[in-house]
């Protein structure tokens, strides 16, 4: 493997890490757009959907992340992602 597709893996795993360390805010868990983030992370991540764990992270506010929202574009970001943008 050459050293700049090394490097890619390694910043995008670090980049990747540092996402799912960081915790939703209060008002990140009531601002947010739950539909462009899930197509975010499906497009960018490409991981199973994160909603579960914004669900607890939420809920220690008393807050509810509205879950078919994130999944919508959750599905739609995989088809983005899966198709390179060709939908």
């Amino acid at each position: 493997m050459e050293g700049g597709s090394m490097r890619l893996i390694l910043f995008s795993c670090i980049a990747l890490a540092g996402c799912a360390a960081a915790p939703m805010t209060e008002s990140e868990c009531r601002d947010t757009n739950w539909y462009e983030r899930g197509r975010i992370d499906a497009r960018v991540y490409t991981i199973q959907p994160a909603v579960d764990q914004y669900a607890r992270q939420c809920a220690a506010y008393g807050l509810q992340a509205p879950v078919a929202e994130y999944m919508e574009g959750w599905r739609i970001g995989y088809g983005e992602w899966n198709t390179g943008g060709r939908m």
